[in-house]
């Protein structure tokens, strides 16, 4: 557990281990020649691909918002958001028209807001650092020192 109270391993729910495990888990066949190889791990990647959009379209609601953000991090680190950016761009879309609204009502805990600002302003959003203001009015125990 960080500074902050988060430990990223609480937050595993069973979504996104499924999503790891489709990443992390799937063996390549052994074959013979480099043209099989070739041909088991482009299917084995266009499978993976098929899996991760059905993740990413069935996750719907509020409560998902920090799921999604949390899976379009972990494809960005790992160099697949070439694959997934149609659904990266309508995500964080409806996060950048959520976010002024946020500013108002308190917006989630540190590491929530902190996730979406990052990716919002990675893909080109303006976003304004208001939204880790109004945190700190609600959590008096962060230091409003520290922020931007």
């Amino acid at each position: 557990m960080n500074a902050v109270g988060f430990s990223p391993t609480s937050e595993l729910n069973t979504t996104e281990k499924e999503f790891d495990n489709i990443l992390y888990s799937t063996p390549l066949k052994k074959t013979s020649t480099n043209e099989d190889i070739l041909s088991t791990q482009q299917y084995e990647l266009q499978h993976a691909v098929k899996k991760i959009r059905t993740i990413l379209a069935n996750k719907s609601g509020k409560d998902d918002g920090l799921e999604k953000l949390i899976m379009i991090d972990t494809i960005k680190r790992l160099a697949l958001d070439h694959y997934f950016q149609e659904e990266i761009a309508a995500i964080l879309a409806a996060h950048n028209s959520e976010w002024c609204t946020l500013d108002e009502e308190g917006g989630g805990d540190l590491h929530e807001v902190a996730l979406r600002f990052r990716l919002l302003r990675q893909e080109g959003y303006h976003v304004a650092c208001g939204e880790f203001y109004s945190l700190a009015k609600h959590h008096t125990t962060l230091n409003t020192a520290c922020i931007c």
